[in-house]
């Protein structure tokens, strides 16, 4: 992912954010860049395996180029942060734990009226004397939220009935979503009827909670939901460009867009691994997969996967990966893979291409993964599924070439003999993307006629 050029050289920075000590590679140091949203670049050092987080860029056209040649020196560049604006709420739907008065007054809290008084009529509100009351608005989209204003009542009445209200931002319908910061303060109800609440995780639905210790009503005269400029109204490209947007959001389920806004394919959800920014997309057969009997001719019978996007969908996201996996097994018992010369069991690519790579092994090569190991396979063929006797086997491995991926259909056979009552079953795991780094590398070229 990251790679070495020796003829580019980088400029120390003189400000370091953090300098870590004992780390084992240039791409542990970039790593430790990336965790860090005010991380502007940094410096790895292969002789003290020291690596310098770096908060500033120097200019390139400037400066004394001064570092031993062992060094390794590499600038990632964030976009610069963008300016938060905020995100239009009205007319999305809205929903609340209860009515004040038998009315439906949770569009109210995004009406645009930003006025205070409850005689304004413009203010939600829930029954009194319940407790844990709650209103949410669905956003529709995955959006990073980075601020929440609630405009409370400035009445002599009830503004301390805010007191304690949190914020809940994240992708479940039913409003178990991660909180935002802490509650709302006596100092802040009292100070002012704007009150301002720090956010920093991206999700679908946003919601306000007052405390269930004690039955009160919820009521906000008005809302407001701030992003950054970029990411408004769009939804982002990848998990891995969502990480990177809000690293304060868990993994779970969001919504991507591959190829942009109203280009191509439609806006999906899949699931974020947010400790390592993959992408991952599940289909309808995770678990193993028992053959049915009867299907004694290669590759009579087929099974369809059918994932959780479409195939556009899935290829526009393949487009923006560097990387892309799935893992893929035939378990065999008196059957086989291959035998004499024919394929019984393959794949079907995304194109409709047979596949006879099972496993790790390169597209185009027709063998199984074990028949790269230096041991080789159990019966010394290109497979271990291909003796056809009594004995527990499996072929498996890890596809890689992205414009392979998914598998969508799984062929099979060798199961319609008399007496071949065993279990036959093949699995195939999630498909994974993992879309490369969306910071910018940036080198400054050493003008010394040696690095030239």
């Amino acid at each position: 992912m990251f790679h070495q050029h020796q003829e580019y050289v980088g400029l120390l920075a003189n400000n370091s954010l953090k300098t870590l000590h004992d780390v084992d590679s240039v791409v542990s140091c970039a790593r430790q860049c990336e965790s860090y949203t005010q991380c502007r670049g940094f410096s790895f050092s292969a002789n003290n395996h020291q690596c310098d987080i770096k908060d500033s860029l120097p200019d390139c056209s400037t400066g004394d180029f001064h570092l031993p040649a062992s060094d390794e020196v590499y600038y990632q560049h964030h976009d610069q942060p963008c300016t938060r604006s905020e995100l239009s709420l009205q007319g999305l739907p809205t929903l609340q734990s209860t009515n004040y008065a038998g009315y439906d007054y949770s569009p109210r809290a995004i009406d645009g009226n930003k006025q205070t008084r409850w005689l304004s009529h413009t203010c939600s509100h829930t029954l009194l004397n319940t407790y844990g009351g709650w209103w949410m608005v669905d956003m529709k989209r995955t959006y990073c939220i980075r601020k929440v204003i609630i405009y409370n009542r400035s009445d002599v009445c009830c503004k301390e009935k805010l007191y304690g209200s949190v914020i809940r931002v994240g992708m479940d319908s039913n409003r178990a979503n991660p909180e935002c910061g802490s509650g709302v303060t006596m100092i802040q109800i009292n100070s002012s009827p704007i009150i301002e609440m720090p956010c920093d995780i991206c999700g679908r639905y946003l919601s306000v909670h007052i405390p269930d210790t004690a039955p009160k009503a919820l009521h906000i005269c008005e809302l407001l939901a701030y992003v950054d400029e970029c990411q408004t109204h769009t939804a982002l490209p990848s998990c891995a460009a969502i990480k990177h947007a809000c690293y304060s959001g868990g993994s779970g389920t969001y919504e991507i867009d591959p190829d942009g806004p109203n280009n191509g394919v439609e806006p999906f959800t899949v699931q974020c691994d947010m400790e390592t920014g993959t992408t991952i997309i599940g289909h309808n057969d995770e678990a193993d997969f028992e053959t049915p009997r009867g299907f004694e001719s290669p590759g009579s019978h087929v099974k369809e996967i059918v994932y959780q996007a479409s195939i556009p969908q899935i290829a526009a996201l393949t487009d923006v990966s560097t990387h892309c996996e799935q893992y893929i097994k035939y378990k065999c018992y008196a059957t086989v893979v291959l035998s004499k010369g024919t394929w019984f069991v393959w794949w079907v690519s995304r194109d409709g291409d047979p596949m006879y790579n099972w496993g790790s092994v390169p597209t185009g090569t027709a063998a199984c993964t074990c028949s790269l190991e230096s041991e080789g396979c159990e019966t010394g063929g290109i497979c271990n599924c291909i003796t056809n006797d009594k004995v527990w086997r499996s072929d498996e491995g890890v596809l890689y070439d992205k414009s392979k991926l998914p598998v969508t259909k799984i062929h099979s056979g060798d199961t319609g003999e008399a007496g071949e009552s065993f279990v036959y079953t093949w699995h195939v795991e999630v498909f994974r993307m993992k879309q490369g780094d969306t910071l910018r590398k940036y080198f400054c070229r050493k003008t010394r006629s040696k690095y030239d």
